[in-house]
This record gives structure tokens, C-alpha cells and sequence, in this order.
């Protein structure tokens, strides 16, 4: 007589979202103070940098700036690159 297993293999369950942690607005300030120190200190662009900035920035269609953006953040490789000094 032959067995048969009619067991059906189990599956592991599917791993369930968890919902977001809603974090405390002094802990969102904290955590915003601490990115702030992260960042280089840019001065204000003068007059004459902000009109010549308005010039070339009309040329561009903004479609292909934003993505453009997202290449480089997306691209490790081309995102150190252009945090390279040229060489």
C-alpha cells in the first residue's frame, strides 16, 4: 500500500506591513536640527547671480532638469561624480 502525503508544504506567511510610527513633533524638530548641522552653510545668491541664474534657467525645459535631478540621485556612480572636484 503506498502513503501519500496530503500535507501541503507550508508557506511562510507573508510579512505584514506595519503601519508608519507617528514620531512626536519634538523628536521631527530634533531629527530636522541634526540634518540642518549635515548641510554646508550657502550664503544667498547676489542680485546680479540671480538674474544671470533666471537667464540660463529659461532655456531649460523643466521636464528634463527634474529628470535629470533624478539621475544623479539614482546613480551612485554619477552621484559621486559630480560630488568630485574635477580632476
Amino acid at each position: 500500500m503506498t502513503n501519500i502525503n496530503t500535507n501541503s508544504p507550508t508557506m511562510p506567511a507573508a510579512e505584514t506591513p506595519q503601519p508608519a510610527t507617528m514620531l512626536e513633533p519634538e523628536v521631527v524638530v530634533d531629527q530636522l536640527r541634526a540634518i540642518r548641522n549635515q548641510i554646508a552653510d550657502v550664503a544667498p545668491l547676489t542680485t546680479e547671480q540671480r538674474k544671470a541664474l533666471r537667464l540660463v534657467t529659461g532655456r531649460f525645459n523643466n521636464e528634463i532638469l527634474q529628470e535629470s535631478i533624478n539621475v544623479i540621485g539614482a546613480a551612485d556612480l554619477v552621484e559621486q561624480s559630480v560630488g568630485q572636484p574635477p580632476a
